[in-house]
């Protein structure tokens, strides 16, 4: 009788891992890019829209702003796995633009300088907060979790 157990055991850590391997491809790939999508639509509306430069050429997400390579660029956004949990984490990591004076920051990525109001800006705007209102999209729209449950529908798991 134990052996049966056993045998239920490895079933049972065969489907966790199994599952487990599909919900995180599931949240770096098709979940990832909703995020990301959320945040360009945030960047774009809290960011872009209340504020126009006068000391540089705004690079914008190169789909109407800009060539691309500036804060609402889905490529600036890194998607990282959490470690040892299911989940990911999306980052903001764009880059001072060449094309502006920086003054003294130092930091790599304007993403907080942007959030604060505060750092390299000569023209200070003032804090324009995106990540917040991104997030408070995606609690609202629920649109992480409508992507989710399609990219496992999509690998034939019966989600409801």
């Amino acid at each position: 009788m134990p052996k049966k157990n056993n045998n239920l055991d490895k079933i049972l850590k065969h489907i966790e891992s199994y599952l487990s391997r599909v919900v995180q491809e599931a949240m770096v790939d098709e979940v990832a890019k909703t995020v990301q999508e959320a945040q360009q639509d945030s960047v774009q509306k809290n960011v872009y829209d209340v504020y126009s430069p006068r000391a540089y050429t705004r690079r914008g997400d190169g789909s109407g702003i800009g060539d691309g390579g500036g804060l609402g660029d889905t490529d600036n956004m890194r998607v990282d796995s959490l470690d040892g949990k299911l989940g990911i984490s999306v980052t903001n990591i764009t880059p001072p633009n060449p094309n502006y004076p920086h003054g003294s920051d130092s930091r790599p990525y304007i993403a907080r300088a942007v959030e604060e109001g505060r750092g390299y800006m000569m023209h200070n705007p003032g804090p324009r907060p995106f990540i917040q209102p991104t997030i408070d999209s995606l609690k609202s729209s629920g649109a992480h979790i409508s992507a989710l449950k399609k990219a496992l529908k999509d690998k034939g798991l019966n989600v409801k």
